[in-house]
């Protein structure tokens, strides 16, 4: 497009890439969206393409655009709108209310892409090259749902929540308390009766008859 050459066949991606303004993305997929164009000029073109630094350079080499011109590509956001709820999907080989991202949320954007034309670093003409629309995605949640004893919970699909099982807890009756011990108060003993020791009688010796 910088060059100027007639583009036959664009897609946007599914969401926008962060490396390009919105709505100057292109799909290439083997099979599926193409990016295609076509040297409209009279003259060939040379493409030259190299890897460094996590970075693809595509330059394109041929006759400079007419009238000593050049493009820019600016891409304009006209729409954006927020996605709708978070899906969440169970996953019962994780442990219960454990969470992990299985997908980002995007927002649903219209966004058009402007071919402007610049000479001497002011702006001559502005063209609308595409419209793209990127749909709403949901982001996905996964739950777990294994309880600590293997069983598997079951899981609110709108709002993540998982129901652990009960826990049961043994009743143990109480103990009543044994009753106090009675004091006996023992029997009275009745002693054996004394037999009454009959001391022995005193004799009381005859006076003896005096002598006339």
């Amino acid at each position: 497009m910088m060059a100027d050459l007639q583009v036959d066949e664009r897609h946007p991606h599914s969401w926008p890439s962060d490396y390009v303004d919105i709505g100057t993305d292109a799909t290439v997929t083997w099979g599926g969206s193409n990016f295609q164009f076509t040297n409209n000029t009279e003259y060939p073109i040379a493409i030259h393409s190299y890897y460094k630094d996590l970075h693809v350079t595509m330059e394109i080499y041929g006759r400079p655009v007419a009238d000593g011109m050049t493009i820019e590509i600016e891409g304009d956001v006209t729409s954006r709108s927020g996605p709708g709820p978070t899906q969440f999907v169970p996953n019962p080989a994780a442990a219960a209310g454990s969470k992990s991202s299985v997908r980002g949320s995007h927002d649903y954007i219209t966004a058009n892409c402007y071919k402007v034309y610049y000479k001497d670093g002011v702006e001559v003409k502005r063209e609308l090259a595409f419209k793209s629309t990127y749909n709403s995605i949901n982001a996905i949640v996964s739950v777990g749902v294994l309880a600590p004893d293997g069983t598997i919970c079951p899981m609110d699909p709108a709002t993540g929540a998982v129901t652990l099982p009960a826990v049961v807890v043994p009743v143990v009756p109480p103990v009543e308390p044994a009753p106090p011990a009675t004091e006996t108060t023992p029997a009275a003993t009745t002693a054996p009766a004394e037999t009454p020791t009959t001391a022995p009688s005193e004799t009381t010796p005859a006076p003896t008859p005096a002598p006339l």
